[in-house]
Parts: C-alpha cells; structure tokens; sequence
C-alpha cells in the first residue's frame, strides 16, 4: 500500500494493469509447519506460493478502491525468499495522466516525497533501488521510484521489515499516537546491520 498511495490517491493519474510482486522473508510466510517452510526446504531456494487467489489480494483491492474512488484489479503474487525477514515488494502499474502533458520521473518522485513528508519512518529514495539489509531491524519503509516514459510503466520498490515495520513496530507507532507519545518513542534504534 505504501509503494501505491501517491499514485492511487493523486486525481491527476490513473493507474491499471497493476502487478505486485513482492518477495518474502520466511517469517511472513506465517507458522505453519510445511517442508518449504523448514530449514532444509527454504535453504538455497526460491519460488511462488499462493499465486492464485491469495488471501491478502481482496484487502489490497479494497484499500486501493478507498484511495483512488474506483475498482482496480491487481495481480498478487508473493515469494520466499532463504531469509528471516525482510519484504521486498516491486509494484508494476500503467500510468496515464488524465491531460495531455507528460509524465517524468522527477515529477512522480517529487509527488511521493510530498506526499509522504510528514511521515516519520517513510523513506523515498528517488531512483536509488532499496536493498533489504537497509531497514532489517528498523521500522522504516524505503521506497524507490522508476517511472519508465517509454512504455508508461511506474516501478515502485518498496522494503520493510515484516518484523517490525509490518507487525511488532507498527503497532508500537499506531500505540504512540493513540496516547499522543512521540511517533518514533522507542522506535528509532539503529537497524541490525546499521
């Protein structure tokens, strides 16, 4: 959601054949006891799992119709990848201006960084691609930004630390400001390979 909602939320863009492809550390995967989830089954491995139908797909859809005000389908797949933790997430989409003018990179990542710039742990890198071992251990999200003119594709990559910014650190932010603590209270120690 965080790679998308510049986009989706600005009335001056449209978006369509949106496709998310986001790689997971073993522990996003969940709990359950399968071999491809064991040492032994992940070690030295790669691939898909839920390609059809995953259960986050319907979640991803709803928030991208409050953002934008319409329905857009999307095409989710995840991966594991032989880490703990970590997601790397590239988002793939059509942009189309709703006028005439042209769309530069410079502009799209001018509209991400407005548009998250009052946000604490949101990280935009321009064209620089983020690499997972930047945010394990932090509850930041660094986004990085291609908008490719010669075939109207937006590349957004975005890495989180499932741990952390997606789960246990989330939680602490959304607890600070419900008791109107600082945002970052306890959240801004370095990262583990700081």
């Amino acid at each position: 959601m965080l790679a998308a909602a510049p986009v989706l939320s600005d009335k001056d863009y449209t978006i369509s054949n949106v496709i998310i492809d986001s790689k997971s550390g073993v522990s996003g995967a969940g709990r359950k006891l399968k071999n491809e989830y064991l040492y032994c089954g992940i070690n030295e491995n790669f691939f898909a799992y839920s390609a059809l139908k995953h259960r986050h797909t319907g979640e991803i859809e709803q928030e991208f119709k409050n953002l934008s005000g319409r329905d857009i389908k999307v095409c989710f797949t995840p991966h594991l990848l032989p880490v703990s933790r970590g997601i790397f997430t590239s988002v793939y989409c059509n942009v189309t201006r709703n006028s005439k003018n042209k769309i530069s990179n410079e502009e799209i990542i001018d509209m991400y960084q407005d548009y998250y710039k009052d946000c604490q742990f949101i990280r935009i890198l321009g064209e620089k691609i983020p690499q997972l071992k930047d945010v394990t251990g932090t509850n930041y999200c660094q986004l990085g930004i291609a908008y490719d003119d010669r075939t109207a594709v937006l590349k957004v990559f975005s890495i989180i630390d499932n741990l952390l910014k997606g789960a246990a650190g989330q939680a602490v932010q959304n607890m600070n400001l419900i008791f109107n603590f600082n945002e970052g209270e306890a959240l801004n120690g370095q990262g583990i390979f700081s």
